[in-house]
């Protein structure tokens, strides 16, 4: 309703209504403004009858509405929960991945120190096997030439005893280096193959906590993904509550009612107990 508007005369007629102004004018008094102030709250009275007539029209409306998004609602509820479901299912996945990867990473670990301590111990076992096979099959071929010219010697003079047993002597040298020289390479050989092996694990090593970082980065995307899928289902469970509890307060006939007299609108379904559980 217009602010009414008062000066020394009483009620100025511009602040009616165009129906009392119109009225006023086809009764020719439009100088007697305050006889129109009962007719003017007649015609605001209807005005206000009219508006509560449209609200209460469009709020069953709103009902149909309220119906179709609770509706919309529990299937999204639905989606949502199945896929939190998946994410939760995909994190435990990639916990029970990452786990069982860290425990092998321990033990590679663990075995790599072990390694690196026999390394150096190893390293220098096989410098030593290398010196005295290169230094012994050195010796052998010098031995063997050194033969060679004593056999050539031998047949162009008189076989004398030293020098037949300096060629004995030669001989039996040469022959235990060639006993000794595959043995040591044999070593030489295991020593590097453990070597080898040593580098290789540690390469692996490399390569596994390569791997880990990628495992635990996937771990922390699924964390992430899964914390996005729980926010999205409580999201939509609040807004399910939300118009549930507007369905539930628009089940009783004296919605309008409390409205107006400011009452606490909450109210039950039918079945449903005080504590608003249903039985």
């Amino acid at each position: 309703m217009q602010q009414r508007v008062e000066d020394s005369k009483g009620i100025v007629l511009s602040s009616l209504s165009r129906e009392c102004q119109e009225l006023a004018v086809r009764c020719d008094c439009t100088s007697l403004s305050y006889v129109f102030a009962l007719p003017e709250t007649y015609i605001e009275a209807r005005r206000a009858v009219v508006g509560l007539q449209t609200w209460l029209l469009e709020d069953k409306k709103y009902t149909s509405f309220i119906q179709t998004s609770l509706k919309v609602l529990d299937e999204k509820y639905a989606e949502a929960k199945k896929m939190f479901e998946i994410g939760k299912a995909h994190l435990s996945q990639a916990e029970y991945r990452t786990d069982s990867f860290r425990i092998q990473l321990s033990k590679v670990e663990q075995e790599n120190e072990t390694n690196e301590k026999k390394l150096d111990e190893l390293e220098a076992r096989l410098e030593t096997k290398e010196r005295d096979y290169l230094s012994k099959r050195l010796t052998c071929e010098v031995y063997e030439d050194q033969l060679k010219k004593m056999l050539k010697e031998a047949d162009n003079r008189e076989d004398t005893l030293n020098n037949h047993l300096s060629i004995e002597r030669f001989q039996q040298e040469i022959r235990q280096f060639s006993k000794e020289l595959p043995k040591l390479k044999a070593q030489m050989d295991a020593l590097q193959g453990r070597l080898e092996f040593f580098k290789q694990r540690k390469q692996e090593l490399l390569a596994l906590r390569v791997e880990c970082k990628k495992i635990e980065h996937d771990l922390q995307l699924a964390l992430e993904d899964k914390i996005l899928k729980e926010n999205e289902l409580n999201r939509v469970i609040s807004c399910r509550q939300t118009i549930r509890n507007i369905y539930k307060c628009r089940a009783t006939n004296d919605l309008p009612q409390k409205i107006f007299y400011s009452l606490p609108v909450k109210s039950k379904l039918p079945g449903e107990s005080s504590n608003g559980k249903f039985k």
